[in-house]
């Protein structure tokens, strides 16, 4: 496991020298010029670039997700339920994804997506960042086309652990409230066993309330680089899609940096889904961390066995 985080330290900086190597070259001039102008604008800054992220942070992450939870060779990565652990309600998960595509259709789910991601939430949230996150973060002439590596990764941390606590907030709400239960987050509970491009399957007022609204507070709090915000918002992205993979492979946890402390696996979302499709004693709202589970008495790690939670409403 040491070995495992000095090498990702290690890699970080590689990665940060080659990009100030790239930056200095001549098209990488043309191209800091290009990044300063965007930086001076604070509509494009924080308001266009934001959502344009996420959506590109989903698209590339999502899709090649979604191959691979159809391939053979993938299939023994797939968390499923059952008492042999090999079942899901007594049919494997690609018949539970069948089942779920079923009550909801595919087609649904992916036109439900990119709702959010060029609808009214998307909209709303980039004219918020717009018009509130220049208040805190001034541009300037001589600001430094990238930030240094120390501040790249203080603030990472600390967005993290600032956007994640807005979410678990934003996600326990939702099922502490009967009425925005009933009316809003009870929309992506439809979907029991999710894949990857369903993911963004949620009303706009639930995608305000665990996504826009936690990451603009991250923003707001730290004051990042724009750089250091797009990396942000990016991974941010690119972890909910694979929280809603269904897969725990060793790889993509190497990936995604989940061998690290406190870091919530794919499964402890999983098990959200399967086992929390209600309102009242949910469990599990955390997705980057499992600590606000842990500190609030809300964690359940992932359950192998009967899946007919007692406590469960089944959506209707």
């Amino acid at each position: 496991m040491i070995s495992i985080h000095l090498h990702f330290i290690i890699g970080i900086y590689h990665i940060y020298d080659l990009i100030c190597s790239i930056w200095s070259s001549k098209a990488g001039m043309l191209t800091a010029d290009m990044w300063r102008q965007w930086m001076a604008n604070p509509s494009l800054c924080w308001g266009v670039g934001p959502v344009a992220v996420v959506a590109t942070a989903f698209i590339i992450t999502a899709l090649p997700l979604e191959w691979l939870i159809r391939q053979p060779f993938m299939q023994k990565y797939l968390i499923t339920y059952g008492v042999d652990s090999k079942k899901n309600d007594g049919i494997g998960r690609p018949a539970a994804i069948r089942r779920t595509q079923e009550k909801v259709p595919l087609t649904e789910q992916v036109k439900g997506t990119a709702l959010t991601l060029a609808g009214p939430a998307a909209i709303v949230g980039g004219v918020i960042s717009a018009l509130a996150i220049p208040f805190v973060i001034t541009y300037v002439a001589d600001q430094p086309i990238l930030p240094s590596l120390g501040s790249f990764l203080f603030s990472t941390v600390a967005m993290k652990l600032i956007d994640d606590f807005g979410l678990y907030l934003g996600h326990r709400v939702q099922h502490e409230v009967p009425f925005l239960w009933k009316h809003f987050h009870s929309h992506h509970h439809k979907l029991t066993t999710p894949t990857p491009v369903s993911t963004l399957y949620i009303d706009a007022t639930d995608a305000m309330l665990q996504g826009s609204l936690p990451i603009i507070a991250a923003l707001f709090f730290m004051q990042p680089h724009p750089f250091t915000a797009y990396f942000h918002i990016a991974t941010r992205i690119g972890e909910n899609a694979v929280n809603h993979s269904g897969l725990e492979c060793w790889w993509i946890d190497v990936l995604t940096l989940k061998v690290l402390p406190f870091r919530a696996s794919a499964g402890h979302h999983d098990s959200h889904h399967r086992f929390s499709n209600y309102s009242g004693n949910a469990k599990n709202f955390g997705e980057m961390f499992v600590i606000w589970d842990w500190i609030f008495g809300s964690l359940r790690s992932k359950t192998v066995g009967n899946s007919n939670h007692s406590e469960a409403k089944k959506v209707k």
